[in-house]
């Protein structure tokens, strides 16, 4: 005697239904981070704007490939990436051409971060950088130091600070401070915005063995631009 088999059902199989992921929230804050990295155009501290864009790019990345079934959002990721580099690396192009016009031909581009003490070696007052850079023309910005004369300058002294920012260190270091001499005869007249000047820079000696003077540096100008 035999049996028969069940016969198979007859019901249509439903499809499996897809989980679903969630949009990576890392994936979408890097798209508009490198969205935003052209800002780096306005200033080199921006750049800390493109390096978070990839940054939270190889960050979401990483997480939606150990979550697959949670996370989604790598192209996006990818594509905040992209962005990040390609805009960055154009505000690069534009600050670094930008500098190259504003140094005049002969000059050394200084900053004032250039001219501070080397941490690592705090015996040594002067930086052997600045030492390398005395008696050759540099080029550095800074502002006026308030004085009582306003006209006919021909000896001033310049800060990294301006005298009326209230965010201003009240008591200036020697380091931020430049004793500057107009050459021949070059002269300028007080004002409060930012200078750009050109010049033989040297060290004041007289600082160093204490005989007198309240800056550091000393500079010879003879180019001045504001």
């Amino acid at each position: 005697m035999t049996f028969n088999e069940p016969p198979e059902s007859c019901e249509p199989q439903l499809p499996q239904q897809r989980r679903y992921r969630s949009l990576s929230t890392l994936a979408v804050t890097s798209v508009v981070l490198g969205g935003l990295s052209l800002l780096v155009v306005l200033d080199w501290s921006l750049f800390a704007v493109p390096i978070a864009g990839i940054a939270f790019g190889l960050l979401a990345i990483h997480r939606i490939r150990a979550l697959p079934d949670q996370l989604t959002g790598q192209r996006l990721a990818q594509v905040g990436i992209g962005l990040s580099v390609a805009l960055g690396a154009i505000g690069y192009g534009w600050l670094s051409a930008a500098k190259a016009a504003e140094v005049p031909h002969g000059y050394i581009a200084v900053g004032y971060a250039d001219l501070q003490p080397d941490s690592d070696h705090p015996d040594q007052q002067i930086p052997l950088k600045v030492r390398e850079l005395s008696g050759k023309k540099v080029f550095i910005k800074g502002y006026m130091y308030p004085g009582r004369q306003q006209f006919g300058l021909k000896k001033f002294i310049m800060s990294r600070e301006n005298g009326y920012c209230k965010f201003c260190t009240p008591n200036p270091r020697p380091t931020d401070l430049i004793v500057v001499t107009m050459a021949g005869d070059l002269e300028t007249r007080y004002t409060r915005k930012l200078l750009r000047l050109g010049g033989k820079l040297e060290v004041n000696e007289d600082w160093v063995s204490g005989k007198s003077g309240h800056a550091l540096y000393k500079l010879e100008a003879d180019y001045i631009r504001w």
